[in-house]
């Protein structure tokens, strides 16, 4: 993406005020089809709506109680989806909106960040538009519901396990897996969900453990209450190529055993616990 650097009007280029002073996407959208919120750590809460069909991104609208920098970025943003497929979408970057706009001096870099951020969380909950799971939340809200999923336990060479960090705005890191779709095992969800978020074929080998605990409930930053009900499985790599989709996964690495490990729900404490220590005899949690 090549933009010249526009010519500067006070801190801020011509783009930026251009887009901060007539936010023409600067709405809710009461009926989207997908949605983000996220309360940046500089004080700045940003929302951003998007309207779906066929896969592609139809329309996007943000609100945000932010300053120029904020409302410049969501908004030449919302410009930049409009007609993008949900994969397209999250390639975009900081750092190339950044540019889009010209240049966000350094100490409003994060502004930026915020908006794709926020644009990842909403593009996260527009994969899931329409699916079982969203049927079920639609009918309960946030109340507590039981999620059967399949995760897996990704070695390299030296024994080191695969993590992942997440893409719904919880910061955290965990094991790649996912939701087991009616009408599908647990095996098969599985190898669904790794090719899908990191773009690898494996092969489950053996059960390592099952965590169904109420002590692992959680509650996402959007408010629904999860207790996992997980598979956890041994798995080798047959075929594909390490590449997080920046949907549901944004970073990918390998973790040893002395290494202090990234920010994770309990379940993937318990679970890298386990995958450090399994021999072959199934942990019940």
């Amino acid at each position: 993406m090549e933009h010249q650097k526009e010519e500067q009007t006070g801190n801020y280029s011509a783009r930026i005020m251009e887009e901060a002073t007539n936010p023409r996407h600067m709405r809710r959208m009461p009926d989207a089809d997908a949605m983000g919120i996220i309360h940046g750590c500089c004080g700045d809460t940003m929302e951003l709506y998007l309207r779906l069909e066929g896969g592609s991104i139809q329309e996007a609208t943000f609100m945000t109680d932010g300053h120029e920098p904020a409302r410049a970025s969501a908004n030449l943003l919302c410009t930049m989806v409009a007609g993008l497929s949900l994969e397209a979408a999250a390639q975009i970057t900081p750092a190339m909106l950044s540019e889009a706009l010209g240049g966000l001096p350094e100490a409003k870099l994060h502004c930026a960040k915020l908006a794709a951020e926020t644009l990842h969380k909403a593009l996260v909950s527009g994969k899931w538009a329409g699916s079982y799971h969203a049927t079920l939340r639609k009918a309960l809200g946030h109340a507590l519901l039981l999620v059967p999923s399949a995760a897996a336990c990704i070695r390299n060479a030296t024994g080191e396990i695969l993590l992942v960090r997440r893409g719904d705005g919880a910061a955290l890191w965990g094991f790649p897996g996912g939701i087991i779709e009616p009408g599908e095992s647990a095996l098969d969800a599985v190898k669904r969900e790794v090719c899908e978020e990191i773009g690898l074929e494996i092969e489950p080998l053996t059960l390592i453990g099952v965590y169904t605990s109420p002590e692992y409930i959680f509650i996402y930053p959007n408010g629904d209450q999860v207790q996992p009900m997980t598979f956890f499985f041994e798995c080798r790599v047959v075929g594909g190529d390490l590449r997080p989709d920046f949907l549901e996964t944004l970073e990918a690495r390998y973790f040893g055993p002395e290494e202090e490990l990234p920010p994770m729900r309990p379940c993937c404490v318990a679970k890298a616990r386990d995958a450090f220590a399994f021999r072959g005899q199934v942990f019940l949690h």
